[in-house]
């Protein structure tokens, strides 16, 4: 049985204040409805009825997104001195414990198993798309009766949806509209998670009570059930420091612009890492060694030169920045890559050093087999199944924690830890204080907590590495088609690609490039901001920002000219010392600061950085 709350909230000076709470508990909802400004209020009322009605010592609740409903509950608890713990990094909160009345409870965060918003979901799950006008909702008004609010109070298009099918004289009940919009939340997240929890029980029970995320339960699920060949869940402390410096992520660039007389194609691998898990990797033993040949499955480290004329192989950091660049270069790469590197005639100059691996193995197949096929089954199995297969991926390159996290309501209590351990950083809220200390043998010592300190590292990050590196290469093979195919390349992203071809009646073989789109315009002018456009709609992609403020053509002129974006009235949320606070702000946004790669002057195309590494004096 999954129990879910939501709450709803308005912004006051700044704060976020609940006025509303939602809860399904045993298949039954209840609401909690604020009457006053008396913002902890309605969370308190809830917790005293859970208590009150549950034969249960302990009681889990599910809450989509508790980044954001985790900060509300934090502020309840400690104005009212409430004892709990958080499982939490770096302000990302996975669960928060409560000792209250003699119960245990618990609120786990979905969103962290289901990283997709409840409108998308939704819309999987055939629900009802609530309207809701987010803006309209103050501390003044919360039991407003009366004329349908202002177009100005809702989102895009919401205003328009809700009101298409209802008469003139429709009476507008803030409270009854509020509660219907919260409530279809929880139901909706409910349906979501009864869905996943089944597809996760069928693999391990134990594993889904346990795990708090996707990453957590795809890597559990991976070395109980399908590790046939061994492979190690954690490694020396030394080679992942080794291996870490092969682990880069996707490949995102821009290549350049549209020129005239040409249209947009848009290609996109269908589950890029699912592909690539289905290949061999390396297993078995491994050893560091000297070698003079890149053969065998493993990290080197190599001295290459890099002189494309145009799509440079091999990745690097500068200035902690992903990027491709020409010129002397030093870099630790899985083999596969090197290998490709050299097949396109870029140099290796000398081998330094590497750890080699004695197989060479399908050791993914099995787990990716399983739930690629529970994917192709459509709807919400499709999203699990992808989810499970990339979290795998993702949970190999965590890397070690070396925080412990300490509350205490006691002024006195706070100071002794502050002399006696080390603290990293610590957050007074209301009469609480949270407390970051480094879990080293100090703190161990001070708490009498029995520490082993490991010689081996959290996860094994050989395979996150050697998984994204092959990931790369399929990319870069599928820009080598494109191109043969008489493309020019655009941009990519990690697993997709747009290309630029001429306008022309002659027809072409696409024996294999499988274009998902046509464009017949648009505009690149850094990872994560473009925009396109067909026959019947445009896509502007501005990361942080609400895309729909500007239209291609405005995107164009700011790019081609003065390089420059204003959006207005932004909502911000701050979350600093587990406060939160909402404020509408003013971004700036230039598209002039692409510096991965260097435009031309008329911006249609780019060209690789030119940079020695290695110094060549």
């Amino acid at each position: 049985m999954i129990n879910i709350i939501d709450f709803e909230t308005y912004k006051k000076n700044e704060f976020v204040i609940p006025y509303c709470l939602c809860a399904l508990y045993k298949k039954k909802t209840y609401v909690f409805y604020s009457k006053n400004d008396n913002s902890d209020g309605i969370f308190l009322e809830f917790l005293n009825f859970i208590v009150n009605i549950s034969d249960e010592e302990k009681i889990e609740f599910y809450i989509h997104n508790l980044d954001f409903d985790g900060f509300i509950i934090i502020s309840s608890l400690t104005k009212f001195f409430i004892k709990f713990k958080i499982f939490s990094e770096k302000r990302k909160i996975f669960m928060i414990s409560i000792k209250y009345c003699g119960k245990n409870i618990y609120f786990k965060c979905s969103y962290k198993i289901v990283p997709l918003s409840l409108k998308y979901l939704g819309s999987v799950e055939g629900f009802e798309k609530i309207f809701f006008p987010y803006r309209f909702v103050n501390q003044e008004n919360i039991n407003y009766v009366g004329k349908i609010p202002d177009e100005s109070f809702w989102e895009n298009d919401d205003y328009l949806n809700f009101t298409k099918n209802k008469q003139k004289n429709y009476i507008y009940d803030l409270k009854n509209e509020t509660i219907k919009y919260c409530i279809n939340d929880i139901l909706l997240t409910n349906k979501i998670l009864e869905n996943i929890f089944k597809i996760i029980d069928e693999e391990d029970v134990v594993i889904r009570k346990k795990c708090l995320s996707a990453p957590s339960m795809s890597y559990n699920i991976f070395f109980k059930k399908y590790n046939n060949f061994k492979i190690e869940n954690r490694i020396y402390i030394e080679k992942d420091s080794y291996i870490r410096n092969s682990y880069f992520g996707g490949r995102c660039e821009v290549f350049g612009n549209l020129k005239k007389n040409e249209h947009i194609r848009y290609f996109d691998f269908s589950g890029m890492y699912g592909q690539c898990m289905l290949e061999s990797f390396h297993s078995g033993e491994s050893k560091f060694e000297k070698t003079n040949s890149i053969e065998k499955p493993g990290f080197y480290n190599i001295d290459y030169y890099s002189d494309f004329n145009n799509i440079p192989i091999l990745p690097t950091h500068i200035n902690k920045k992903l990027m491709f660049v020409n010129g002397k270069q030093n870099g630790t790469f899985w083999y596969e890559e090197i290998i490709l590197f050299k097949e396109m005639n870029g140099k290796v100059e000398k081998i330094n050093n590497a750890i080699i691996y004695e197989k060479y193995e399908e050791v993914f197949k099995n787990f990716t087999e399983k739930f690629t096929k529970i994917r192709s089954k459509g709807g919400y199995y499709k999203i699990f199944g992808k989810l499970m297969i990339n979290s795998l991926y993702g949970s190999m390159g965590l890397k070690k924690k070396d925080i412990y996290q300490y509350i205490t309501f006691s002024e006195e209590e706070f100071y002794n830890i502050l002399k006696n351990t080390n603290v990293s950083d610590f957050f007074k809220i209301n009469n609480c204080y949270i407390i970051l200390i480094l879990d080293d043998f100090k703190c161990s010592h001070f708490f009498k907590k029995k520490k082993e300190y490991e010689e081996k590292s959290l996860r094994n990050v050989s395979y996150a590495s050697s998984i994204s590196s092959k990931a790369r290469i399929k990319l870069y093979k599928k820009i080598l088609e494109i191109e043969k195919d008489g493309g020019r390349i655009l941009y990519c992203d990690t697993d997709s690609v747009f290309a630029a071809y001429e306008n022309t009646n002659k027809k072409r073989e696409e024996k294999n490039i499988k274009w998902l789109d046509f464009y017949q315009d648009g505009v690149f002018a850094a990872p994560k901001t473009y925009g396109v456009r067909n026959y019947n709609e445009e896509i502007i992609k501005i990361k942080g920002i609400d895309n729909k403020e500007i239209n291609l053509n405005e995107m164009k002129e700011k790019f081609y000219n003065e390089g420059r974006i204003n959006f207005k009235d932004q909502v911000n949320f701050k979350k600093y010392n587990y406060i939160l606070k909402q404020c509408y702000i003013e971004k700036e946004i230039w598209l002039k600061n692409y510096d991965k790669r260097i435009f031309s002057s008329d911006k249609k195309t780019t060209k690789p950085i030119f940079l020695n590494k290695i110094d060549t004096s």
